[in-house]
């Protein structure tokens, strides 16, 4: 019975981490001409704007002449001009005016970016940004749509940037290519099972954050500390978990381990899946909330690996 009730958790937790598709609900007020027009472009962003995508611009763009540049089909209400740039990351973008003053930019760029969340039924998660005088960006909008269980990454940019050689300022409007990686919180209400676990990575999370590796980071039984791995540019310290010769047996210690995890990090913390690689039948990566736009972010990865077809083992890894 036991054995059936983990079973059942664990596909169910499985199909529920594979359901995040990055599909925006139609809008409320269908009347709305921009938020129609909005959820329809940003619906084709995973596509690439495959569908959004309509004749290839005559002449060279100036911003972008080494890119395919093409017209968009989808017109949204107080854009100017639109573009689709076909990059190594496509993205969509539109202009909405030039302005004599920032305060002029700044009340179109409040509007603009209420609209969008109205569009995406506030289902949002904002961050602002004073890029600085050094990228020409006077002020940047981030925009993320958000779910009961998370949020994706931010794909949605309106931006006031100052024009190079004028005393004008550009609101533009970008959308990025691609499905948004998905960032799962972690929730309050989760039960603990191993108090000792828990108590012993905390009092590491504080080294692991802040130093360069240093090799092992300390107990953190039943994990047994494996030694360093360098790949490249990264470093990881590993630790793991021995015998299960059954792969249900690893699959139930893989959601107990994932679940101490997120228990152990908090609110502080997002996870994401990784995609199935080599014997590793499941990978999930921890990250600080506050580290996701980061260029290079230091990571804790639980994996579930298959050895043979009857022996598997967890392995935990700290990543710099």
């Amino acid at each position: 019975m036991l054995r059936f009730a983990a079973i059942l958790f664990f596909f169910t937790l499985t199909s529920v981490l594979f359901a995040q598709e990055f599909v925006v609900e139609a809008p409320k007020k269908k009347k709305d001409e921009f938020a129609r027009a909005f959820v329809k472009l940003i619906n084709d962003a995973p596509n690439k704007f495959k569908d959004s995508k309509d004749k290839p611009f005559k002449e060279i763009d100036s911003l972008h002449p080494t890119s395919k540049v093409f017209h968009s089909k989808i017109k949204l209400p107080g854009a100017i001009t639109s573009k689709l740039i076909m990059d190594s990351l496509p993205y969509a973008e539109y202009f909405f005016g030039n302005f004599d003053t920032v305060e002029d930019g700044d009340a179109l760029l409040v509007n603009l970016t209420n609209s969008i969340a109205e569009a995406m039924n506030r289902k949002v998660l904002f961050r602002n940004s004073d890029t600085g005088r050094k990228t020409g960006m006077v002020r940047q909008t981030k925009i993320a749509y958000t779910q009961q269980s998370g949020f994706f990454h931010y794909n949605v940019f309106v931006q006031l940037a100052k024009k190079r050689g004028e005393d004008k300022y550009s609101l533009i409007l970008k959308i990025n290519g691609g499905k948004p990686q998905y960032y799962f919180k972690v929730m309050k209400t989760e039960p603990i099972s191993s108090f000792m676990f828990t108590t012993a990575l905390k009092s590491q999370l504080g080294t692991f954050q802040k130093h360069a590796p240093q090799g092992c980071l300390g107990d953190l039984t039943p994990f047994v500390c494996k030694g360093t791995r360098i790949r490249g540019d990264t470093t990881t310290v590993f630790y793991t978990k021995y015998g299960f010769q059954d792969v249900l047996d690893g699959k139930k210690e893989f959601e107990i381990s994932l679940t101490n995890l997120r228990v152990c990090l908090g609110e502080e913390y997002v996870y994401y899946l990784q995609p199935p690689m080599y014997n590793k039948m499941r990978e999930v990566a921890f990250l600080r909330v506050d580290d996701i736009e980061k260029k290079r972010s230091k990571t804790i990865h639980l994996s579930l690996v298959e050895q043979t077809k009857t022996d598997y083992f967890l392995e935990l890894g700290f990543m710099y």
